[in-house]
């Protein structure tokens, strides 16, 4: 019978490495995601309600962040699962170092060490002493609802998690004047939760960067309620803040004439 993994090798240069162009938000995820590869002894499902609930992060966010990690090489996803192969390659280690401490066991365990032809002093353990002991994740349940964001936090808090959320990081300065001004009409955690829907639906449409608007230009034209962007590398509705204010004047004056030409015709009549 296998035994539960509950300890797996750690090489703490190797993930500084690995792990050092990744920000600390999504170094996070990854270090959750692999934990979760390990304790499941391989692949886990693409629930991320479940993962973002284990960091008090949204869904949306949370399948950003994933996406990334995976577009990046650090994950991989294959029928819906998650996994990551050093993971799944350290859990199999773990798994063979259980099986040969049951097959000790079943013969009497491990033979006594002889030093120099010695065998231990009387009274000396030859077992193995050890602090590295670890609770098991198994108790942590798929269903477990993610806290409530609370609605009192600073503004500035919540621009940063805009900030990180939003998928493209140009004019923080701007940025954070549209965000103070936009949530006088929408809620500080509702601006974020629809900045990683967005970010989120950016990706499933492979929008390219350059096409994302600014985030004040979001903002500042409340486009939180617009629809999805649609897929193709770009979007005809995107449109920098000079564009929005050249079609707004365009309207304006084309509105203007018909009203003329109306007034016109009336008075030639």
């Amino acid at each position: 019978m296998m035994g539960t993994v509950r300890h797996i090798d750690f090489y703490p240069d190797e993930y500084i490495v690995g792990a050092s162009r990744l920000t600390f938000e999504e170094q996070g995820v990854y270090w959750m995601v692999c934990s979760l590869i390990s304790s499941n002894a391989g692949p886990i499902e693409a629930d991320y309600k479940w993962i973002g609930g284990l960091g008090r992060m949204g869904a949306a966010k949370a399948r950003n962040i994933v996406k990334n990690l995976i577009f990046s090489g650090k994950l991989t996803e294959n029928g819906g699962k998650i996994s990551q192969k050093r993971a799944e390659n350290e859990v199999k280690n773990a798994q063979k170092r259980i099986e040969t401490s049951q097959k000790n066991g079943a013969n009497g365990g491990r033979p006594p060490k002889e030093i120099n032809g010695l065998e231990n002093p009387v009274g000396l353990s030859t077992e193995k002493l050890t602090t590295n002991y670890q609770l098991s994740t198994t108790t942590i349940k798929k269903d477990t609802p993610p806290r409530k964001r609370d609605e009192s936090t600073s503004v500035p808090c919540e621009f940063d998690n805009f900030w990180l959320a939003y998928p493209r990081k140009s004019g923080k300065g701007a940025a954070k004047k549209a965000f103070v001004k936009a949530v006088k009409l929408k809620s500080p955690s509702d601006l974020v939760t629809c900045a990683e829907e967005y970010a989120a639906a950016c990706i499933d449409a492979g929008i390219d960067r350059q096409y994302v608007p600014h985030p004040a230009t979001w903002l500042n034209q409340e486009r939180w309620d617009d629809d999805p962007p649609p897929a193709g590398g770009s979007d005809p509705v995107l449109e920098s803040d000079l564009e929005w204010i050249a079609r707004k004047r365009f309207e304006t004056e084309e509105a203007v004439r018909l009203m003329d030409a109306e007034q016109e015709a009336g008075n030639a009549i």
